[in-house]
């Protein structure tokens, strides 16, 4: 098996034992590269399509291009299995999967705009679900509104969270739905809808491509935390009294959110890209990880600071930012050797383990926290 050690180092920062604001985590990096035995992972290029087991020693992630769940000991840093799916007929989950999820460390749910499918840990086929034959389907239809790819489901695989956007991409509520009783419940969010300052599309013809601020969420028991991309805020929903609260959030040194006023509409290309530009000079959040040994909760925060000059890259400004159970601010704790953040990162063993590709190989860089 290989193990590549490419980054290890210590920055001699303070850490206060309270998280005083002044102080700043202590940490090392190193990188490892995952052993695929000969084979091709393709897991190296993205994880957009994964899920993990229960303890986090397992990875899994889906190709559509192969058809394949490649199965990773996280453990042991290497592929242990590859699960063929079928693709087509009624046994198949489609060719173009948008969702992946693992529940009950048994359960696969894959799904797409049109519904969802269930298979055992296998690959074999339980169940499915298209949504159209459903009326809480029918009735999004009719707003012309749709799901975002971000599910969170309960306890339960008959129920799910998800963000609802409108035509125009713009946030409307959040839609809790229960498959088994053909129920879409609506949980109105005005708090949540500022993210829509910060929408922006470009028309051409039949054609729209935007810019959102994803909405994000971190189930932990029956707490849902919900962030977004935009700012800090941190909302909780409980899943049995189905009170929703919105968390007191701090900030130090950094922005506690985007500030700017944008054109949410255009048709010309070159405004279109001149706003986006624009916004990369704002501050952007990312999700939360939780370390469940003591309820601490971390999120990067990232924000350009320079252009693409010649043959110098665009430079961001990546800071990790850390509360407490409560969410009070520990700290805001700049990393100068990160100049990006992957869309995938997850808490295993004390520490941050972000995904890389280094040289077509799955890799992770691990932010570990030291004592």
């Amino acid at each position: 098996m290989r193990y590549l050690m490419i980054i290890f180092f210590m920055l001699g920062f303070s850490c206060s034992p309270k998280g005083s604001l002044d102080g700043q985590i202590d940490y090392k990096m190193d990188t490892v590269v995952v052993d695929s035995k000969g084979g091709i992972i393709m897991g190296a290029s993205h994880l957009f399509l994964s899920d993990f087991d229960s303890n986090l020693s397992t990875l899994y992630h889906y190709s559509n291009q192969t058809a394949e769940i490649e199965v990773i000991d996280l453990e042991t840093l290497s592929i242990k299995d590859r699960i063929k799916i079928e693709q087509e007929g009624p046994e198949g989950v489609g060719e173009n999967v948008s969702r992946l999820y693992f529940l009950g460390d048994s359960l696969f749910v894959f799904g797409h705009y049109f519904g969802l499918n269930f298979l055992d840990i296998s690959g074999n086929k339980s169940n499915g679900n298209r949504f159209r034959e459903f009326e809480f389907f029918k009735n999004l239809q009719e707003d012309s509104d749709h799901f975002t790819n971000s599910f969170c489901f309960l306890n339960s695989d008959k129920k799910f969270i998800s963000p609802v956007y409108s035509k125009e991409n713009d946030f409307k509520f959040l839609a809790l739905v229960d498959l088994e009783g053909d129920r879409l419940e609506k949980i109105e969010f005005e708090e949540l809808k500022v993210i829509n300052n910060f929408n922006v599309t470009l028309k051409s013809g039949n054609s729209r491509r935007s810019i959102i601020q994803p909405v994000n969420m971190l189930k932990v028991d029956d707490l849902i935390y919900i962030s977004n991309s935009a700012n800090n805020d941190i909302f909780t929903y409980h899943i049995q009294t189905q009170e929703l609260k919105n968390l007191t959030i701090e900030a130090n040194k950094l922005p506690a959110g985007k500030s700017g006023t944008y054109k949410k509409e255009t048709d010309n290309f070159d405004e279109f890209a001149e706003i986006f530009t624009r916004m990369n000079f704002e501050i952007e959040y990312k999700e939360i990880v939780r370390n469940p040994s003591n309820g601490n909760f971390y999120r990067f925060a990232m924000q350009k600071v320079r252009e693409k000059i010649d043959e110098l890259p665009a430079k961001f400004d990546i800071h990790l930012v850390a509360y407490d159970k409560e969410f009070k601010l520990l700290s805001e704790t700049f990393i100068p050797e990160m100049n990006t953040i992957p869309q995938v990162y997850f808490w295993k063993n004390n520490s941050i383990w972000l995904h890389e590709n280094i040289d077509d190989e799955l890799a992770f860089v691990r932010l570990l926290f030291m004592p």
